[in-house]
């Protein structure tokens, strides 16, 4: 999975911000010369971490779920890295068929999504 794809989380944003908000993660991810964003909340991410688990008895470290101030700045800030941190040891550690069919639909664009071609940068 690692040789085809690269993903790195790359911002966030808030949803919902008058009732009840919460974050969305967004995730580019690369795919030889396509690119896309994949929008994430931490609930799918914890979801995804429950099935590495499952499925190999181990997952790598996540930043841990918060009853309270989930919201704050620094807390959204460490989340970021820590799940970017995540998502990168899940990227780099070799999986085996099972597993790289469970990660791949986490990256998978959605449906209506525009894959966008990766251009070359011009100077």
């Amino acid at each position: 999975m690692s040789a085809q794809y690269s993903a790195t989380l790359t911002s966030f944003h808030t949803a919902s911000p008058d009732k009840d908000p919460y974050t969305i993660y967004v995730i580019t991810v690369k795919r030889g010369a396509q690119q896309w964003q994949v929008f994430r909340r931490y609930r799918e991410w914890e979801d995804l971490r429950t099935v590495l688990q499952q499925q190999t008895g181990s997952s790598p470290q996540m930043p841990g779920k918060m009853l309270f101030g989930r919201m704050r700045p620094e807390v959204i800030e460490s989340r970021v890295v820590g799940l970017d941190n995540f998502l990168q040891l899940c990227m780099v550690t070799p999986l085996p068929l099972a597993l790289a069919l469970t990660l791949a639909p986490a990256l998978a664009p959605a449906p209506t999504a525009t894959l966008t071609p990766i251009l070359p940068l011009t100077r």
